[in-house]
């Protein structure tokens, strides 16, 4: 598998979970009255999308070059900046699991979690079950991260040794992998946006 699709599939799987929580939110939002479980719950909500956030940022510098221009100018300082700091872009999001896992656990002890009204019964299985397979347990939020974050770095380090031989070469390559990379990203964003609201 090239590292372009690597990465654009981590990316759409960010987004897929990104949607996933927020359908989470919406209905128990939509459905129980203001009450401190429902202020625990949004606060568990609020943790997560920091993990999006993360990826969002680290590649924002990178998805601005979009254009042959930008790409002879800006590659060489941006390709530089992501090496030197990606690692530490990879080390955040186990925080913002940590911190929705520590909010699920308290939202757990309440009796509001074991409902018998099918809707909320529904929603908080699925939650049970994101929360084990993509937060805790598996942690496949922080993987997926962790793949686009060190999958970019070794496309760009591709690049490079093109760009050494033939920057129109390099540039083509760029081109067509970051402009799938670009778009899920900004989708991505705009999911970190509407969690905001």
């Amino acid at each position: 598998m090239g590292l372009e699709l690597k990465i654009c599939k981590e990316l759409a799987t960010l987004n897929a979970t990104a949607i996933e929580w927020q359908g989470l939110s919406s209905i128990v939002n939509s459905t129980l009255p203001d009450s401190d479980f429902r202020r625990l719950y949004n606060e568990m909500i609020a943790a997560l999308p920091g993990c999006y956030g993360v990826v969002v940022e680290a590649l924002a510098p990178l998805t601005a070059i979009d254009s042959y221009e930008k790409f002879e100018t800006q590659f060489d300082t941006a390709q530089q900046e992501y090496q030197q700091t990606f690692l530490q872009y990879a080390s955040k999001p186990r925080h913002f699991t940590e911190s929705a896992h520590e909010h699920y656990l308290e939202l757990s002890t309440m009796k509001d979690i074991k409902t018998s009204y099918p809707l909320l019964k529904r929603t908080f299985a699925n939650l049970y079950e994101f929360m084990d397979k993509w937060v805790t347990n598996d942690a496949w939020i922080v993987m997926s991260g962790d793949v686009v974050f060190k999958s970019t770095n070794r496309l760009l380090l591709e690049i490079v040794t093109f760009k050494k031989q033939d920057v129109d070469e390099a540039w083509l390559i760029y081109k067509t992998a970051f402009t799938g990379i670009a778009q899920l990203a900004s989708v991505l964003k705009l999911q970190c946006e509407t969690f905001q609201k």
